[in-house]
């Protein structure tokens, strides 16, 4: 997708995985989800591939918060299950043992955005977004843990999609009526039926009760500046509305980016600009009291040593007074190196983390962080204190293993 086209991938596998895959048409289509076939009984802790998909309400607030900075990559109980950095194929990582599965690898095509991305877990499956030799736009698929029961679900999707019980809400990769993209749409699982809710951008979709929190870059009013917003849309009235973030904030905002909701707040990054000067950083905007506030700043990272020409990424909300950033810089050695900067802020205190990176090295620079101080960064990392799965070991194929 638009959002992660510097992260191509390398070195296609020609492998077909048996599936059970309906007919790919252009057009939104759905297809039931079967329950597990795998009794509790059967569940081993020494075979990774008898257990279920253990979601709990600690790691799923974890994945929902590494969502929009870390699409690649997400975790349950035992195992993480990402996009391969080299390969591009869904892969299982088992955290006890260290062993590998590859679950998905059907003709993958790169070209047009044909990457794997926008990995969830739900209802014990894989969701994920790919784009195969045969699909005609990036399509929805899902499978189980152990890389069987393939599901085509809905082609023509964007970035974003939220999983329910009755519907799966979901952005669109081009409009079929307009061309527009990431505009909303709604499918119903059970007659799969399916319906337009905004005919406008739609991003980082947050779905707190009845109302859909996201960025537009396309809304356009007499009393608001055209340009990227934070709206709220609701799923009983079909009212959309947007946020004054700016309000209460001196600098200008702008270029919202990986909206995340948690606990009442609207945490983003975004674009401050005071005068000439300009800045990212990440900001919270609190729903009740309509005040946005400053969390963290590039200007503040490079004060605490970080590379001139730092530029922040990606973030991620452990509570209300932990955060999590990752920013990069070619300020060492343009051609060779960049600079990577992880950067944990907690009760007001700044904590930089520096490596260099040879970007020769095909890396995802994503990083998944958990209130455990675990970081998983599909780049090498050598700092005691950090759990970090690098490329040594997420860059390994079965056939390594099998070798070794």
């Amino acid at each position: 997708m638009k959002k992660l086209l510097s992260l191509t991938a390398l070195c296609l596998s020609l492998f077909l995985l048996a599936s059970c895959t309906q007919t790919e048409t252009d057009e939104p289509s759905v297809s039931s989800l079967p329950g597990s076939s795998e009794s509790s009984q059967s569940q081993s802790a020494q075979d990774p591939d008898s257990l279920e998909i253990k979601l709990t309400p600690e790691i799923l607030q974890q994945n929902q918060a590494n969502l929009y900075s870390c699409a690649c990559i997400t975790q349950d109980a035992r195992s993480y299950y990402y996009r391969h950095p080299i390969k591009g194929t869904l892969y299982r990582y088992d955290k006890e043992t260290g062993k590998q599965k590859e679950l998905f690898n059907k003709n993958l095509t790169y070209s047009d955005n044909g990457f794997l991305h926008s990995i969830k877990l739900y209802e014990d499956r894989i969701f994920f977004v790919t784009r195969t030799s045969e699909d005609q736009a990036p399509t929805l698929y899902s499978i189980d843990r152990n890389g069987g029961n393939l599901i085509k679900h809905i082609s023509n999707v964007g970035d974003d999609y939220h999983l329910t019980k009755d519907y799966i809400y979901f952005t669109t990769m081009a409009d079929p009526q307009t061309g527009e993209w990431f505009t909303l749409y709604r499918l119903e699982r059970k007659t799969g039926k399916v319906i337009q809710l905004l005919s406008h951008q739609c991003e980082f979709l947050n779905f707190v009760g009845d109302d859909i929190y996201y960025t537009d870059g396309t809304f356009t009013e007499e009393t608001v500046e055209t340009g990227r917003l934070v709206c709220k849309y609701s799923l009983k009235t079909g009212e959309r509305t947007v946020l004054d973030v700016q309000n209460s904030y001196p600098e200008t905002l702008s270029s919202f980016l990986n909206l995340y909701y948690l606990d009442g707040s609207l945490y983003f990054l975004a674009a401050q600009t005071d005068g000439n000067f300009s800045e990212n950083g990440v900001f919270r905007y609190d729903l009740k009291s309509g005040k946005t506030e400053k969390i963290i700043t590039v200007l503040e990272l490079i004060q605490n040593g970080a590379p001139k020409e730092t530029q922040m990424l990606y973030f991620t909300v452990v509570n209300a007074n932990h955060f999590w950033v990752y920013g990069q810089s070619n300020d060492v050695d343009p051609e060779i190196e960049t600079q990577y900067v992880l950067a944990e802020i907690k009760d007001g205190k700044i904590n930089l983390i520096q490596s260099s990176l040879n970007t020769k090295r095909r890396a995802l620079f994503q990083p998944y962080f958990s209130n455990e101080k675990a970081v998983l960064v599909s780049t090498s990392c050598d700092k005691d204190n950090l759990k970090i799965i690098g490329l040594e070991e997420l860059n390994k194929t079965i056939d390594d293993e099998q070798a070794a």
